[in-house]
């Protein structure tokens, strides 16, 4: 075993590492898809399956290689090394890709127009049980489908004072 095989080994024992990392935290990428428009959601929960799938073949290929190396097994030559990192550099650019169209869709929800009524302040959204049928909604329930924020209710001062004034609970 020579030098240089033993620092190919190391380098794609550290890229397995990595994809596995990677394959962990993608799961915070699911939470973040939360905020997504729903055409946008399940468009990119299918990427981010496929990068999940890319991820687990990646690093049970950077072990593979490793094996094959360590061991010195023929079939595992410079040449399976080199298409095993080509296809770690095409996954690579797959998952900006996503992250991209990730950033793209969570950019058209925040800067969206939200129908909101003028007095009730309910906000319209599409039934998606219905086709081309509006429901309406309170913006806590509104915001609450597409983030993950919870609410909590109090009273601000000038409504405090008002409903004083009113003579309710105060």
């Amino acid at each position: 075993m020579s030098i240089a095989s033993d620092l190919i080994s190391l380098v794609v024992i550290l890229a397995a590492g990595v994809m596995l990392a990677c394959l962990v935290r993608v799961g915070e990428v699911t939470s973040i898809l939360a905020l997504a428009l729903e055409p946008d959601r399940k468009s990119l929960m299918k990427h981010v399956q496929v990068q999940r799938l890319l991820m687990g073949f990646f690093a049970l290929g950077y072990i593979a290689v490793t094996v094959g190396i360590r061991w010195e097994i023929p079939m595992m030559d410079d040449q399976v090394t080199a298409a095993m990192f080509l296809g770690g550099a095409v996954f690579t650019f797959i998952g900006v890709t996503v992250q991209l169209r990730m950033s793209s869709a969570m950019l058209r929800t925040i800067s969206g127009l939200i129908p909101i009524c003028a007095w009730c302040k309910r906000v319209r959204t599409a039934d998606p049980s219905v086709a081309g049928r509006d429901t309406w909604a309170s913006v806590e329930t509104f915001l609450s489908r597409r983030t993950a924020a919870d609410f909590t209710h109090g009273i601000c001062p000038d409504c405090a004072a008002k409903v004083r004034a009113e003579g309710g609970p105060g």
